[in-house]
């Protein structure tokens, strides 16, 4: 039992380290195709919006990881289009809506708790 407690602990400890430096590194992705912004700013942003209706979606229909990955881009690729930007890359939504969902995750797991 201790044997999986400290595995457990290695894992959150390394996951905590590679978090910051995975997000440095889909900013650096991010700004070098995304040039304008406030396109940026407005991906930010939409992203957190995005995830979380995919948590609550995810919450009243039962969806899986994957599944509301993917709604959460094409949420965030439709939020752009209505406000008027051009579309962006899955690639780079996908990106963005992975580090909202790290900043996000404890106040989700909070809020939807199972």
């Amino acid at each position: 039992m201790n044997d999986i407690s400290t595995v457990t602990q290695v894992i959150l400890a390394v996951s905590g380290i590679l978090v910051p430096v995975i997000t440095a590194r889909i900013a650096v992705i991010i700004k070098r195709h995304v040039r304008d912004l406030s396109t940026l700013k407005a991906i930010e942003e939409f992203a957190k919006s995005a995830v979380v209706l995919a948590e609550k979606l995810g919450v009243e229909d039962r969806l899986t990881g994957e599944t509301k990955k993917n709604f959460a881009v094409v949420g965030l690729q439709n939020m752009l289009v209505k406000a008027g930007f051009k579309p962006v890359d899955d690639d780079i939504l996908s990106a963005e809506v992975e580090k909202a969902y790290s900043l996000l995750k404890q106040d989700i797991e909070r809020v939807y708790a199972k």
